[in-house]
């Protein structure tokens, strides 16, 4: 009895460290201050590719973007490529279809986006378990998971309300 407790505290202990935000400043001369606070995700669908959910802001330029790193990399963009946010327990979702990311990016797998929703975005990654992100084009959909463990902490840090 003890091992099984044992074993599944150990199995809860790693779990909770991969569902963990990790946070980031970086200050230099040129940019200024900039911090990041990121989160491992998982593939949900076919594809075997486990990104990062980065979002970052620069304090210089009081701009916030949002990265998927390492997700599906599109070797053929043969048509305008799309990111769904949708968090768990809810019906809405949030469509950015003005990709920033460029060919090469897309093609490291790095989708960015810059919009005004962000902040509409934060909202929702503050306030929910998890989020769910579809990328896709014409020929492709991925879907992978996010925890938002923390999140409200990571995103507080994020803006300087820490």
């Amino acid at each position: 009895m003890k091992r099984t407790l044992l074993f599944f505290a150990i199995i809860s202990i790693t779990y909770s460290m991969h569902a963990q935000w990790k946070y980031k400043e970086i200050n230099n001369p040129f940019d200024g201050v900039t911090r990041k606070v990121y989160i491992k995700g998982k593939a949900i669908s076919s594809s075997s590719y486990n990104p990062t959910l980065v979002i970052t802001k620069s304090f210089k330029t009081n701009t916030i973007d949002i990265q998927i790193k390492d997700a599906n990399k599109l070797d053929l963009l043969m048509s305008d490529p799309g990111i769904l946010f949708k968090v768990d327990g809810g019906d809405d979702s949030i469509y950015f279809g003005d990709i920033e990311s460029s060919v090469s990016e897309l093609k490291k797998g790095t989708w960015t986006i810059t919009d005004k929703k962000i902040n509409q975005l934060l909202e929702l990654i503050k306030n929910n378990y998890k989020l769910y992100v579809r990328l896709f084009n014409i020929y492709v959909v991925d879907d992978y998971e996010f925890s938002l463990k923390g999140s409200a902490k990571a995103i507080q840090y994020l803006l300087g309300k820490d």
